[in-house]
């Protein structure tokens, strides 16, 4: 074989090469982004029922989780109340542990309305989160999330521990 069908030769090695790399890198980057986003629904002690729409990476390697809930209580006096809130959280990926399991923080503001039998009132929390994130599929994941958050009503204002249990799809 002369010098010019040995160049021609690794030059189509070499191109060979490059698509079968493009191919990956693509392959690799529409796994990635086919799971940047995820919906969501959870519920725990105090929190109702709460939907999730969350963007992997939003900012500076940080999550954002948008949030809408509702709650509603009733005593055995007759007097009900429902609350209906919407807010952000930024989450921090913290450390990746064996079996699809992975632990994160964060924090996040939550705003308001208390609608009830006694009286209406503006709602505020400010929350700090940890969580423990499980994916047992790519699509799939399940949380479990201790809160302490320093928020209420403007009538009453407090300290309190939340306590979500969630399951997302992402996508």
């Amino acid at each position: 074989m002369n010098l010019k069908n040995k160049w021609l030769v690794l030059m189509l090695a070499f191109g060979v090469s490059e698509l079968a790399l493009a191919q990956t890198q693509v392959q690799q980057q529409v796994q990635t982004t086919a799971t940047n986003n995820w919906v969501g629904i959870s519920s725990g002690y105090p929190l109702g029922g709460v939907l999730h729409f969350g963007i992997d990476n939003m900012w500076n390697e940080a999550d954002l989780r948008l949030n809408l809930a509702a709650a509603s209580a009733s005593s055995g006096s007759g007097f009900s109340s429902f609350f209906i809130y919407g807010g952000a959280d930024l989450l921090f990926d913290i450390k990746p542990l064996p079996h699809d399991l992975s632990i994160y923080a964060g924090g996040g503001l939550l705003l308001g309305i208390l609608l009830s039998d006694a009286a209406n009132a503006f709602g505020i929390n400010a929350r700090g989160i940890g969580g423990f994130k499980w994916r047992p599929i790519q699509e799939i994941s399940v949380y479990l999330e201790p809160q302490l958050a320093l928020g209420g009503t403007t009538n009453n204002l407090g300290l309190n521990v939340n306590v979500a249990l969630g399951l997302s799809y992402h996508f």
